[in-house]
């Protein structure tokens, strides 16, 4: 008998431990309101999104930020700035904010194209230390302006109406010495 309960009892410890509460991590929500935006070379656009935790969350989380995009200027200052409902950049169970996340500043002499890039929000538990984070992908597509040199068909116009004005000063030349 003592047999049995030497190999047992490691059996119903792992037991036990695994029939313990199951963990719940906490979440963040990063949602943006125009991921997608477009603008010519020397423009800023400026991106606006919502942070939520759910109420299902056990705890505050203290709030930062990170982000990647390459050739774009990112500018994520404005983002202390949320009004929060904890006065600083913290959520706590079921809270969230609204506003303007970070701008994206097109340099003047970028190409032509579309740019991709990462905005990240990272909360941190206050009490339990647990990192949690989301991110949400956007998208910059850089246009070329306007083209101010002439189409084809409206310089023949003008050709051929100088060669006609040409022509005609001819003629008329040649009706004076006449």
């Amino acid at each position: 008998m003592r047999k049995i309960w030497l190999y047992l009892m490691p059996l119903v410890a792992v037991a036990l431990m695994c029939m313990g509460g199951t963990a719940k991590a906490d979440t963040i929500t990063l949602t943006l309101t125009s991921p997608g935006q477009s603008a010519l070379a020397g423009q800023t656009l400026q991106f606006l999104g919502t942070l939520s935790a759910p109420g299902t969350n056990t705890d505050t989380l203290d709030l930062g930020d990170s982000y990647n995009v390459v050739t774009l200027t990112m500018d994520d200052s404005q983002y202390g700035n949320l009004t929060f409902p904890l006065g600083y950049p913290a959520l706590g169970p079921g809270d969230s904010a609204t506003g303007d996340l970070f701008n994206v500043t097109i340099p003047v002499n970028t190409l032509a194209g579309l740019y991709t890039g990462t905005f990240t929000i990272q909360g941190f538990g206050e009490n339990t230390g647990e990192e949690v984070d989301d991110t949400a992908g956007f998208a910059v597509d850089v246009n070329q302006p306007a083209s101010s040199v002439p189409e084809p068909p409206t310089s023949l116009l003008l050709g051929l109406g100088l060669v006609g004005l040409a022509a005609l000063g001819v003629r008329s030349r040649r009706s004076w010495t006449a």
